[in-house]
């Protein structure tokens, strides 16, 4: 069932920054020794007089084999300079056995 819902799934993306006149947070993933953008597929915020906030989901398309994902996120036009964090992430042991790929 999750399979066939997976397969039904499109995964639209582009980089935000790439339109005229308009910017957007840079987000950059390495996973796999692979370093690429990780393309926004939805994104919200909020802003104040001294503030602006982002909830920005982005696709990766791969899992990572070492159980680490390398993200740098910087918006240059906005004033905020790229900054790096390294994520290990947990129970990924059995990745063989429990994801299949589709195609």
């Amino acid at each position: 069932m999750q399979a066939e819902a997976a397969a039904r799934r499109s995964h639209q993306t582009r980089d935000l920054s790439d339109v005229d006149g308009w910017s957007a947070p840079r987000v950059v993933a390495e996973v796999n020794g692979t370093r690429g953008v990780a393309h926004s597929y939805r994104a919200s915020g909020t802003s104040g007089d001294d503030h602006y906030a982002i909830d920005q989901r982005c696709w990766i398309g791969a899992l990572p084999a070492n159980q680490t994902i390398t993200l740098s996120c910087g918006w240059p036009e906005a004033g905020l300079a790229e900054g790096e964090v390294t994520l290990t992430l947990t129970g990924l042991d059995d990745l063989d056995e429990t994801v299949r790929t589709l195609v």
